[in-house]
Parts: C-alpha cells; sequence; structure tokens
C-alpha cells in the first residue's frame, strides 16, 4: 500500500477478544471512504483464543490489515507502542479491540482534520452492554462544541475535571505531532491511556471537540479496566498519580493554576481511590508506597485533600503503617483465610506429586537398571561471539574433550555401538559390570571431522555418525540455518500467510526463532516444506550446507580409522510421521541403500529425524534391516526396558554437566 494515500492508521491491540473482535473490525470497514485510504494495525498481543484465527481470516479479506505478532505479552501501553511505529498514516486512532466505531463516519472525521489542520480532534463516547445490544451511557459526556480551533491546554482548563479527558479512544491524533514530540505510552497495568492524553492534549496547538458520539465503548467483564481490583491494580493507580505529580509540578512555574487543577483532577483523587483498600495492603506494599510518595509529602500534606484514614496515613505514615501491620490481617481476615488454604492446597498437591514421582523413579531403577548412556551431538564448532540461535545444537572443541576427560575420571568406558547391542542381545540375563558412554552425531556437518575427530582419535573413541544423504549431498534445505539467517538480517519479517513478527532486539529475536520454530513443526507438513511456503520471499537466505557438510573423503578416512560407524538419518531429513508409507519407506531404505553402495560398509543402525517415530515408522526401520534406531531425547538406556529400535540418547549442549 502507497503510504502517501493513506489517510489514518487504525491501531488495535488484541488480546483473548475472540468473542468481539469480528464486530470491531466490521466497524472498521463499514465506512463511506476507500480502504486505500486507511490501513488496519491488528497486533496479537499472544492471545490463546482464537484471536490469531480471526485477524488472518480478516487478512485474507483486506488488504490494508497489517497483522503483527507479538512474541511475549506486552500488555496495551507497549503494544500501542510498536502499532505508532509501524504506522503509514496521516492520523492515528487507537481502537480497543472489544469496542466499536459509527458506521460511515471516516469522510466527516477526515474532513474536519484536513480542513482545520488538527493536531487532536476529540468527541463523545458511548457505553455499551456486552451484547452491543443497547447503550447504557455516555462516558464522560460534554455537551459542548468548540466551533473554532483551540489549544489543547485550554479544553483541559474548560473541563469540570481533566479525568474527563482520560480515553485515547475519543481522539483521532495528527502522527507528526505524536512522533515529533515523542508522545509514547507508559507502562501501567490499568488507566495506561490516562497519562497519554493528558500530555497530548496539554500540548496540542490545535486542537478541536464535537459534540456527537464515534465512538462505542463496551462494558467487556473480561477486559482489563473491568476485572476485580486487585493489590497490583492500586498500585498501579498509585503509579499514574505519582506521574501526573511530576507532570504538574513541571508546569508548576508557567501555570500554576492548571499545575493545581491536575494534582486535584487526577493525582490526589487517583491517590485517594487507591488508598480506599489500604487496609488490605501488606507492609512491604505500604513501604513501597511511601517510598513513591515520600518526595511529595508536603505537597499532599498541604493540599488538605485527604480525611479521616487516609489523613492519618499521609500525616503519621510510620506510627499507621505499624498499627494497620497488626490490624490489616484481622480487617482482612476472609480474604487472608481464603488466599492460605488455597495455596496449602497447592503446596498439598506439589508435595504429593513429587513423592509419587520420587517413587516411580526408585521402582524404575531397582527394576531396570541403567546400562549406560549415548550422547547426542550435532555440532562441534569454536564458540562464536556473535548472536545466534541455532548454539544448542552446538559445543565447543575445548568443552567436548573436558566432557571426556570428566566421564572417564569417573569411570566410564567408551565402547563402540555395537558392543552395546551384543550386550543387550547376548548377555540379557546379567546386568552390565561397566558405566558405559557411546558418541554419536546427526546429519553429518564438517565440523565433526575438523574438530571432535582430532579429540576423539587422541583419546581413542568410538563413534557414530547418522547421516543424511541429501545434507552430505548439499541437496536438502538445511532450514533451521536459514531461519536463524533471516532473524539475525531482518527487523521485520513478513510470511507468506500475511503474518508479521517484529523482531528488532536481541530478546525478540530470540523470542521470534522459538516462536516460528513451535508453528513449523506444528504444521501438519514436513518442516522443509513449511518453511519454503512461508519465507516464499526470502529465498536469498536459504541454506543447503555448501561447504559446510562432510565431504565423501573425510567420511572414508573416519571409517577407516576404525573408530566411525556409520548409521542413516533418512535421505532428505523429514519428519517421518508426517509421510505416507511410501514416502516413508523411501527415506528409510534408500538412505541405506546409498550410504552402503557409496562406503562399502554395512548400514545396520538409524537416527529418527527430529526423533519423531510411531509403531508404523518403527516397523518400517525393522523392515528395512536396521539392528538399532536411535532417539534425541529419552535418558539412559535400561537393562531391561531398552527397545533397540527406539534406544533414548542425552543431547549434549554447553550446560551439560
Amino acid at each position: 500500500m502507497n503510504s502517501k494515500k493513506i489517510l489514518l492508521s487504525f491501531i488495535v491491540p488484541c488480546y483473548n477478544v475472540e468473542a468481539y473482535l469480528q464486530d470491531c473490525l466490521n466497524s472498521l470497514y463499514n465506512q463511506d471512504i476507500a480502504e486505500s485510504s486507511f490501513e488496519v494495525i491488528c497486533i496479537n498481543d499472544c492471545s490463546i483464543d482464537n484471536t490469531k484465527y480471526i485477524i488472518t481470516q480478516n487478512k485474507t479479506k483486506h488488504t490494508n490489515l497489517l497483522f503483527i505478532n507479538n512474541i511475549t505479552n506486552l500488555g496495551p501501553s507497549q503494544t500501542r507502542n510498536i502499532g505508532l511505529q509501524m504506522a503509514k498514516g496521516k492520523y492515528i486512532w487507537f481502537i480497543d479491540s472489544d469496542d466499536f466505531i459509527k458506521q460511515n463516519c471516516l469522510s466527516y472525521l477526515l474532513s474536519i482534520l484536513e480542513y482545520n489542520q488538527l493536531d487532536i480532534l476529540n468527541f463523545n463516547m458511548l457505553e455499551y452492554n456486552v451484547f452491543k445490544s443497547s447503550p447504557i451511557n455516555p462516558i464522560h459526556f460534554i455537551n459542548e462544541e468548540t466551533t473554532n480551533t483551540i489549544t489543547g491546554k485550554s479544553w483541559l482548563q474548560f473541563l469540570d475535571n481533566c479525568n474527563m479527558n482520560s480515553s485515547v479512544n475519543r481522539k483521532i491524533f495528527r502522527r507528526d505531532y505524536l512522533i515529533t514530540n515523542i508522545f509514547l505510552f507508559t507502562d501501567e497495568k490499568i488507566y495506561e491511556d490516562e497519562m497519554y492524553s493528558l500530555r497530548t492534549t496539554y500540548y496540542a496547538q490545535r486542537f478541536m471537540h464535537i459534540n456527537s458520539f464515534f465512538y462505542f465503548y463496551r462494558a467487556n467483564p473480561a477486559s482489563t479496566s473491568n476485572k476485580t481490583f486487585t493489590v497490583q491494580n492500586y498500585l498501579s493507580i498509585i503509579d499514574v498519580a505519582i506521574k501526573s505529580l511530576d507532570f504538574s509540578i513541571k508546569i508548576q512555574k508557567e501555570d500554576p493554576s492548571f499545575s493545581n487543577k491536575i494534582q486535584y483532577d487526577i493525582s490526589l483523587e487517583h491517590l485517594e481511590f487507591a488508598l480506599s483498600e489500604i487496609f488490605f495492603f501488606n507492609y512491604s506494599q505500604r513501604s513501597w508506597m511511601l517510598h513513591q510518595i515520600k518526595p511529595y509529602l508536603a505537597l499532599i500534606q498541604k493540599s488538605h485533600y485527604f480525611n479521616g484514614i487516609n489523613k492519618l496515613f499521609i500525616d503519621n505514615f510510620y506510627i499507621t503503617n505499624i498499627i494497620l501491620f497488626v490490624i490489616s490481617p484481622i480487617l482482612g481476615i476472609n480474604r487472608l483465610i481464603t488466599f492460605k488454604a488455597n495455596l496449602l492446597i497447592r503446596k498439598i498437591r506439589t508435595l504429593l506429586k513429587l513423592i509419587i514421582n520420587k517413587a516411580l523413579e526408585f521402582n524404575k531403577s531397582i527394576n531396570h537398571p541403567a546400562l549406560g548412556i549415548i550422547w547426542c551431538l550435532h555440532r562441534v564448532l569454536p564458540e562464536k561471539s556473535t548472536f545466534h540461535e541455532n548454539q544448542e545444537l552446538e559445543v565447543s572443541p575445548e568443552f567436548f574433550e573436558s566432557l571426556i576427560i570428566q566421564y572417564q575420571s569417573a569411570g566410564y568406558k567408551f565402547v563402540p555401538l555395537d558392543e552395546i547391542v551384543s550386550t543387550k542381545l547376548h548377555q540379557y540375563r546379567y546386568p552390565w559390570q561397566h558405566k558405559f558412554i557411546h558418541i554419536s552425531f546427526d546429519d553429518g556437518f564438517e565440523d565433526i571431522y575438523q574438530y571432535a575427530f582430532p579429540i576423539l582419535k587422541k583419546y581413542n573413541i568410538p563413534f557414530t555418525i547418522y547421516l543424511s544423504t541429501d545434507i552430505i549431498d548439499n541437496k536438502a534445505l538445511v532450514w533451521w540455518l536459514s531461519l536463524e539467517k533471516i532473524i539475525l538480517t531482518n527487523d521485520e519479517i513478513y510470511l507468506a500467510d500475511d503474518t508479521m513478527y517484529y523482531c528488532k532486539t536481541k530478546t525478540t529475536k530470540k523470542e521470534t526463532f522459538t516462536v516460528l520454530l513451535q508453528a513449523i513443526f506444528n504444521s501438519a507438513e514436513t518442516p522443509s516444506v513449511v518453511f519454503q511456503r512461508l519465507f516464499s520471499s526470502y529465498q536469498t537466505y536459504f541454506e543447503t550446507g555448501y561447504n559446510q557438510t562432510l565431504t565423501d573423503i573425510e567420511i572414508k578416512e573416519m571409517i577407516d580409522s576404525g573408530l566411525c560407524t556409520i548409521g542413516a538419518h533418512a535421505v532428505s531429513h523429514p519428519i517421518l510421521t508426517k509421510l505416507d508409507t511410501e514416502q516413508c519407506n523411501y527415506e528409510i531404505y534408500h538412505s541405506k541403500k546409498i550410504l552402503k553402495e557409496r562406503f562399502g560398509v554395512p548400514v545396520e543402525h538409524f537416527s529418527y529425524p527430529y526423533s519423531f517415530w510411531n509403531e508404523q515408522v518403527k516397523e518400517s526401520v525393522n523392515q528395512a534391516g536396521y539392528r538399532t534406531a536411535v532417539l534425541g531425547y529419552g535418558g539412559s538406556c535400561r537393562y531391561k526396558a531398552c527397545d533397540l529400535l527406539k534406544m533414548p540418547r542425552i543431547n549434549i549442549t554447553a550446560s551439560t554437566k
């Protein structure tokens, strides 16, 4: 969409609003201007219901809908800030995803904004019940209209109470005004838009209010502002009160009368409301509150705003806090008993679960003594100074060697895989007499030869490499390396399904990698297919492992050393359980055939790609003539419980002890 033509950006944070979101979006699109003249930015804040699906469905119908996925739950403030950063419209309208706006109103509103060159256009807001069936009452109704453009400060002075200006939803802002003055939302749990409305309105040079209802607020009991208040909510209100006090002090010299108005309308009123629940604050919470308001105590006491217990608390904090420490548990005894009872029940359940698990582990250890351990590794590489996401698949040569020395010192014997099989088959009646380890590698990357093989030769340690034939032939898409490269190189990622991920910081890049990895594995298709479809516009980043995989000469040298056993890891490294029977059999049989013909050695061992298997896949492995098959998880091999066609391994990472 050409940003020059976009007049308005709707910013819509979305969190668990499947019941109301479609109503909201319908109202945004049921308008009297072309869709090319506005954009809708929907930001999914980690919803766990069908919110994401609803946005995706609407995205297929409307090309002007931008879909952004938050990787972690950020709350409405930070989510709105992301939307503001991404917006391209000349004007901004913040919409709550469970509310709706008036039909066919944009042409009228935009004409007023354009004609008067406004920083902010303000209008009235009407509350509806949760079913949207009938209005309940106007919210902070202002039965006046500014016929001319005024300053925002004049508007605030005109209002009986500055709280009547608190909602950002009843305003349309000029984007350049917000960006130039760096107006961002701060991170309060509730009332997050109150300070934003105050600051943006106060500094606006061109402000207008029209006496009509254009925004409809839904009284949704599940929304943040309508949930039952907790102590944390009250502490958040105190935070708003302190921020408004800071603002009033900031403008005290230039406008003392308006500074006092802010203190009475917002700061002291909020503080009084929060103190109404002071009996249910604990000692540390009251101490935190004192720490927050202490710099303003003289100002608060001078106002003579408080009376009763609140005045006593403000005027004599230390003594009152000690008294409240004694009597507040009595006053809140019902709440306390309920909380303690629930806590005790949870502790008992946790303890019982722990006891049962320990008993099961003890029983398992008696009946199934451990044979030993099979290590599972992928890469042995020098540590990288740059941030990269596949580091869980890597260990450094120094760490690898130190781990070998550590386990040798602990009495472990490093044995070949065939010796484990022989022990299992021929000495079933007699437990293994030595603790043992077998080392295995998956995939077939060249660093095994460059960095691991010299160490293994040094200590004369046998090992197995499970090779994917397409990987060593540079035919397979090494999609996990491609995904890492895409995320590290781009701050915004646009997928083919129209989902957008914002990943500018190191933390969000890591989180994006984790989320996309999970999405790829959760798909019904095998990972490389899913990856190529979703990232079709990023083909220049696709990695085939070129110059990173083992050559035939290197593999033959390791085999000739007498230490290396070759196993199969399928042809194209797919998730076998997601293939049909014919494809699955091809991957299992053909990889065995290729490796046997190429290297002239028996191929009797198999590793399930990504550790995905089922009974059908396992039977195909058995029919193909493999003696063993390994997983990438499961812990130690157990003497009686070890199934040779699903042998457990332990993943070796830099955090392994």
